[in-house]
């Protein structure tokens, strides 16, 4: 990646800090504030975990991990620590979305695009780079306040774990949580690359729209869908849209077959599913020509730029 390109996403984060980093600490914060309610008694229920269906306090919960051995324990920890921070990654798909339909559209209403094209700067560089810095640079900083949130639920449990009589160093499984970010973040870019087209059509939209983005991205799809059901009795525009959000996980043979008999069992699972999903979408003529249909997007996205005054 050239200089342009890192000053540009520099630029492209510092102006929309509030949703690339505030929004996911702002939500672990309030993860953390809910999660220490029961603990400090603030609450009328102390029913903080289930196992088995069961609703058990702190304690007991502390008591019956003691039952299982050390490696049982961490990745049980595992689990429930990146239980607790999962609240961070609520606010990324609105900031992604809002953030792809916004940029290129607010530049042009507050004519500051005038002033980027003066700067020694292409416009492909420019669209590219924010294009890149909500949909792939945006995800690693949340997995990161993710890792930071696991361990900070890490410190409370071991804090209340020392008073109760509870393990210890079992409930830092730093490695787990390593190996599960790994896995989790090539998977969650394996589920953006096959809804590139649609990210790609919001920055298209934000090139054009003459007013309120939202609408124009929502719109032509929502009246090609009622059209093709209306014409035709059809659904295969919306089930192709279903299948870029996620749908085409359906599709990947043997994807089914994937069983945790033991909870250690977790990261063997997560790789091979994470090589079976890659080696699916590699070989997947439809997840090319997404790719395809996400260039010419934003191919027209710059072509826009390139007029725009």
């Amino acid at each position: 990646m050239n200089n342009n390109y890192i000053a540009l996403i520099k630029r492209d984060y510092l102006e929309g800090k509030g949703g690339y980093f505030w929004a996911p600490l702002v939500a672990l914060g309030i993860a953390v504030f809910f999660s220490l309610l029961p603990i400090l008694g603030l609450t009328d229920s102390g029913n903080v975990f289930v196992i088995n269906s069961d609703n058990i306090d702190l304690q007991e919960f502390l008591r019956r991990i003691n039952e299982h051995t050390p490696e049982e324990i961490s990745a049980g920890a595992t689990f429930i620590l990146s239980g607790f921070a999962s609240l961070v990654w609520v606010p990324l798909p609105f900031v992604i979305v809002f953030t792809l339909l916004d940029q290129l559209y607010s530049e042009r209403k507050d004519k500051s695009v005038l002033f980027w094209k003066s700067m020694p700067v292409s416009d492909t560089e420019e669209v590219l780079a924010k294009f890149i810095m909500p949909v792939f640079i945006a995800p690693v900083i949340y997995l990161a306040i993710f890792f930071v949130g696991t361990l900070i639920f890490a410190f409370i449990l071991s804090i209340v774990s020392l008073f109760l009589g509870g393990p210890l160093v079992e409930l830092w499984p730093i490695w787990n949580l390593i190996q599960g970010c790994i896995v989790f973040i090539l998977t969650f870019f394996t589920m953006i690359l096959w809804a590139a087209p649609l990210l790609a059509w919001f920055m298209l939209v934000s090139a054009y729209a003459p007013k309120v983005p939202f609408i124009f991205a929502f719109a032509p799809p929502a009246f090609i869908m009622a059209l093709e059901g209306i014409m035709f009795e059809g659904t295969n525009f919306a089930e192709w849209i279903g299948t870029r959000l996620g749908g085409w996980l359906g599709s990947v043979e043997g994807i089914r077959h994937y069983n945790v008999n033991d909870v250690e069992d977790l990261f063997t699972v997560g790789w091979d599913f994470l090589g079976t999903i890659v080696g699916h979408s590699l070989t997947s003529g439809n997840f090319w020509v997404g790719i395809i249909i996400a260039a010419a997007f934003l191919f027209g996205a710059i072509e826009i730029r390139k007029r725009a005054m």
